[in-house]
């Protein structure tokens, strides 16, 4: 085909329809050459290729991975943008990311080199592809993002992504075609060079933090109700709700393993469909206190109501035993209560933790040891209880559940009731 102002036309069609199916268009040219090997500088390459015969060009399918699609998905339910950033024609990236699902126009690297700084933070939000770009304008990506106020990630491979890696948030370098220049500049290192996994290390982030979070809540409420219990006890002219050795017992047995299991919690299904949360986030908000104190409150209650009940009829031993029974199925059910800050603590949303069942169970069957075992009751200075006082004590451990139950269910109508507004910037990650 003759290349001639109507034939480069053609066949510019044609490379830019061959674009928008989201193929790599590839041309192949052909020419004679005589000649010994030797004499072939560059000037001699340049005289053939002016010669260059043309025959035609080739459209290659590179699909994006079924698993890349339900990535990018799941990274928008989360609240995370996903953006293109590529040397390839700026056609075949829209149709790629059009396929894969990122949202947003698509722009090249000559657009870029014609706006400022200022202009490209302020329309990067709606920009979701970057064709034919340099690592210059990776740089100046990452930095309009970080001007917008977001947490940015940069995935890259090649020596001219190390800067952009190096600038992002977190940097991503790729294990198996990353150099080692983009590695050392990286934060992480994908082993396996898949965006998916990216995804799935956030999702198990996500879990981490929320298992630390429910650590600390059932540490921290049961100590605070325990200081509670004590300085009310005193006040009040109540016997001591427990001994040394039952508040160890507490501490170590009933209390530890647990607190231990939760952080084996699998991140459950609702993990991925919440914003993120803002990086000046306190791990104990004012929120979190009220409820931590409320709770522990109830089961200070709890206990001393144990206590008040039974001391005069019963004695002091067994109204001690009694309180020591409540305070530590108090602790039993607050390990449930503890999963969660939204939806009910019964939720089948929630993922089943045999660990944490096992451990319950254990601390259970350990208490009536404690109690009912004489050996240990010498030890323990615990008397046998009647049945009766076990369903008590379970029932007022209970409580902690309903209380717990009663303000996530105020909390989810208010809510439901409050205007959307806004949430905290949200993470961005480019795909270099």
């Amino acid at each position: 085909m003759p290349l001639d102002d109507a034939g480069r036309a053609a066949l510019l069609a044609a490379v830019e329809q061959q674009a928008a199916r989201g193929r790599r268009v590839l041309a192949a040219a052909s020419a004679r050459v005589t000649g010994p090997e030797h004499r072939w500088d560059a000037d001699r390459l340049l005289d053939v290729a002016d010669g260059l015969v043309f025959l035609g060009v080739a459209g290659i399918a590179d699909p994006p991975r079924r698993e890349a699609v339900d990535a990018v998905a799941l990274c928008h339910r989360a609240g995370i943008d996903v953006k293109m950033v590529t040397g390839d024609h700026v056609a075949t990236a829209a149709a790629i990311a059009a396929e894969v699902g990122i949202p947003g126009r698509a722009v090249t690297g000559d657009e870029l080199d014609a706006m400022s700084a200022e202009e490209l933070a302020a329309a990067i939000d709606d920009i979701g592809v970057f064709a034919r770009v340099t690592p210059a304008h990776k740089v100046a990506i990452v930095a309009a993002l970080t001007a917008r106020g977001h947490v940015t990630a940069m995935t890259g491979d090649g020596q001219n992504d190390a800067a952009a890696v190096r600038a992002a948030h977190v940097g991503v370098a790729m294990g198996r075609t990353g150099t080692d220049v983009t590695k050392e500049a990286a934060d992480l290192v994908l082993t396996d060079d898949n965006f998916a996994t990216i995804v799935r290390a956030v999702q198990q982030g996500r879990g981490i933090y929320d298992n630390i979070l429910k650590f600390i809540r059932l540490q921290l409420t049961t100590n605070v109700a325990a200081m509670l219990t004590f300085v009310v006890a005193v006040i009040a002219g109540l016997a001591a709700p427990m001994t040394a050795v039952q508040v160890l017992w507490v501490n170590l047995i009933t209390d530890g393993p647990p607190a231990l299991a939760l952080g084996l919690d699998r991140p459950d299904r609702r993990t991925m469909t919440r914003r993120p949360r803002s990086p000046d986030e306190r791990i104990l908000s004012l929120s979190r206190l009220a409820r931590l104190t409320m709770t522990a409150a109830v089961m200070a209650a709890g206990t001393l109501a144990a206590l008040a009940a039974t001391d005069h009829r019963y004695g002091t031993a067994y109204a001690t035993t009694f309180a020591f029974t409540t305070f530590v199925l108090f602790q039993v059910v607050n390990a449930l209560n503890v999963r969660t800050e939204d939806v009910s603590a019964l939720s089948r949303s929630l993922p089943v933790n045999p660990v944490l069942l096992g451990s319950l169970a254990l601390v259970v069957s350990l208490q009536v040891l404690a109690v009912e075992l004489p050996v240990a009751q010498g030890l323990f200075g615990t008397v046998a209880l009647e049945p009766v006082h076990w369903a008590a004590a379970a029932g007022i451990a209970s409580l902690a559940l309903v209380v717990g139950e009663a303000d996530r269910a105020v909390r989810r109508h208010r809510a439901g009731r409050r205007p959307r507004h806004a949430g905290p910037p949200k993470r961005r990650a480019a795909d270099g």
